[in-house]
């Protein structure tokens, strides 16, 4: 195990797993990606190693015993929350074929021989469990695009807004512009100037945010709990497009970064399961403190 100083006084804890990127396997998808240090971009022979980071809890019980501490690989917060808005994409979808798909079922009571007030209360309560998927994919999915946005935008960043009706421009740093822009803002003008990207508002992907974003903002921000009309929305064939609409936009700006060869430690393997992380060749010795191995534990 080592421990890498910060420039704040803060420093993180990371186990070295291997010499050589060839030689990672990628154990879960909602993990962080590793770092891999090189001490050269031109020497194929030069030392390297790929470093994960971990993270503790102590567990404390009455009476205070021996240290109870678990270990893990630190998540990927993006990642969890895809993950989370894809189990219940495939949730719902499950619903929809198996009990709402009308090219498979006709729905009209008269064209069944069925207890007519059973029938409500099962087809309330399948609807029910298909709301609940809906709602979560879009909620989540939502936090994960709003969390990649904000992730992306770089320290000491400053955003000149366009000038609006009376002449009037906006300046603002990256706390601001986490603070005050909407989300489609920051993805189509901050985010795209980031990633130095051009067109994701001309492609198909942003109507479908569009309409995402206003359905999340419909749970929300409900007005009344008489207001319940934003639900047939869900019933459309292509809410699981909408619903998807985060991680396309996600594998947009990835796709365009990978063109420059370059990487981001905040990229979730689920966007590229390919054995690609962040490279550097930035590696000063006085910046780590070998602390211990995870088989003997850290030093006393």
């Amino acid at each position: 195990m080592a421990k890498k100083k910060k420039e704040s006084n803060r420093s993180k804890e990371f186990v070295v797993l291997h010499r050589n990127i060839k030689d990672y396997e990628i154990f879960d998808l909602r993990s962080n990606r590793p770092v891999c240090y090189k001490e050269s971009k031109f020497d194929l022979n030069a030392a390297s190693m790929v470093i994960q980071e971990i993270d503790t809890f102590e567990f404390s019980g009455q009476p205070k015993r021996s240290p109870n501490t678990f270990e893990f690989f630190a998540p990927n917060n993006i990642a969890l929350l895809l993950s989370i808005m894809q189990k219940s994409i495939d949730r719902a979808k499950e619903i929809y074929l198996v009990h709402l798909n009308p090219d498979k079922f006709n729905h009209s009571f008269e064209n069944e021989k069925v207890n007519k007030k059973e029938k409500l209360y099962s087809n309330s309560k399948i609807l029910y469990d298909y709301i609940e998927q809906i709602q979560s994919a879009i909620v989540f999915g939502y936090t994960a695009l709003e969390a990649f946005t904000n992730l992306s935008i770089p320290n000491g960043y400053i955003y000149t807004s366009e000038k609006n009706g009376k002449g009037i421009q906006e300046v603002l740093d990256k706390d601001a512009i986490e603070r005050w822009l909407s989300l489609k803002i920051k993805i189509s003008n901050v985010l795209q100037e980031v990633y130095g990207t051009k067109g994701l508002t001309k492609l198909p992907v942003w109507s479908k945010f569009l309409k995402f974003e206003e359905m999340r903002h419909d749970i929300i921000h409900q007005k009344s709990i008489q207001e319940t009309d934003f639900y047939k929305l869900y019933l459309h064939r292509n809410i699981f497009d909408v619903c998807s609409s985060p991680i396309v936009i996600i594998q947009y700006f990835y796709d365009s970064l990978e063109k420059k060869n370059s990487t981001n430690p905040i990229w979730p393997w689920i966007i590229n399961r390919e054995k690609t992380f962040p490279i550097s060749y930035d590696y000063q010795s006085d910046n780590f403190e070998v602390i211990g191995n995870i088989y003997e534990g850290r030093k006393k």
